[in-house]
């Protein structure tokens, strides 16, 4: 029976030759006192250093979260207790997370549960499972469509709000004020041009428009087909080269209508006329996944 005193030992032992020094090398030597042999090299770099960066990358999300939760207005000696479970999982994932976004999105994820009154439309290990297959730039695009999202929100209610007068507010809508709306909107846009400005190009946006679309996070945006309905109304003549043309204007339109639905993947993520429009928003799971985190 195999030793279960070290049970790398025996992977270790079995490495290439020069796998060792290409660990010692991609791990920055790890520590001084540390032998060139396979089984030493990797017991050391899945070993201590691991459970340390782990431990640095959990304290750090605790502390996002504490500012998390004092952001939502709430007292942490009245914030919720995670079921067992739960708190396994969330603070196992986020103990793996050194990219400060997806960090974020995890501390985010911890606040919102210890924070919730009534029972989630989506559960935190439901949320979970999708961070924990989400890349740093996917995450940095999810967080931009969201901000996106949030900003058409602010939008609509400003808009309700300038038009009481014609259309009555609604009993949680006479609650609001334009002026804390209109400062919100203007973080939001400071946020998302944050955003563009980091980019790096469009290789980056397009995988992770690729990532996202697996995790049914986003959705292409509806592009609208315009048929002509009436057109021997507009001068088109009943002859054989007018019904030509209508019939050519109809199989050019439904094709542009079929491309559009089926072959969505393949449209690029921003439109190249207008750079800082995008091609995409969040799907129904993609929202409410941004609410879970309290984007918006």
């Amino acid at each position: 029976m195999q030793s279960e005193e070290n049970p790398l030992a025996s992977i270790s032992e079995g490495l290439p030759p020069g796998v060792a020094k290409v660990l010692s090398a991609a791990a920055g030597g790890l520590t001084p006192g540390i032998k060139d042999t396979s089984a030493d090299i990797w017991g050391a770099l899945v070993g201590d250093r691991v459970k340390l960066w782990r431990i640095r990358n959990w304290i750090s999300g605790l502390e996002k979260t504490a500012a998390h939760i004092e952001r939502m207005g709430l007292d942490l000696s009245q914030a919720k207790p995670l079921p067992y479970g739960d708190m396994l999982a969330l603070f196992d994932g986020i103990s793996k997370e050194d990219d400060a976004d997806l960090s974020d999105l995890w501390a985010r994820l911890i606040a919102g549960a210890m924070s919730e009154s009534d029972e989630p439309a989506v559960s935190s290990r439901s949320v979970a499972s999708v961070l924990e297959q989400m890349s740093p730039d996917a995450a940095k695009v999810f967080f931009l469509l969201a901000k996106m999202h949030h900003m058409a929100l602010l939008d609509k209610k400003i808009q309700r709000l300038r038009t009481k007068e014609f259309f009555p507010l609604t009993e949680s809508e006479e609650t609001l004020d334009e002026r804390n709306l209109t400062d919100e909107k203007d973080r939001v846009i400071f946020e998302i041009d944050g955003f563009w400005t980091g980019i790096k190009g469009d290789a980056q946006l397009d995988i992770s428009k690729s990532e996202l679309l697996r995790l049914n996070l986003i959705q292409a945006k509806v592009v609208p087909i315009a048929f002509d309905d009436e057109p021997f109304s507009r001068g088109v003549n009943v002859n054989k080269a007018g019904l030509d043309m209508i019939v050519s204007d109809l199989v050019q339109k439904t094709k542009e209508l079929v491309d559009n639905r089926t072959l969505f993947s393949a449209r690029p993520f921003r439109e190249v006329s207008a750079p800082r429009k995008v091609n995409f928003e969040l799907s129904v799971s993609g929202i409410e996944i941004a609410k879970k985190l309290s984007i918006f």
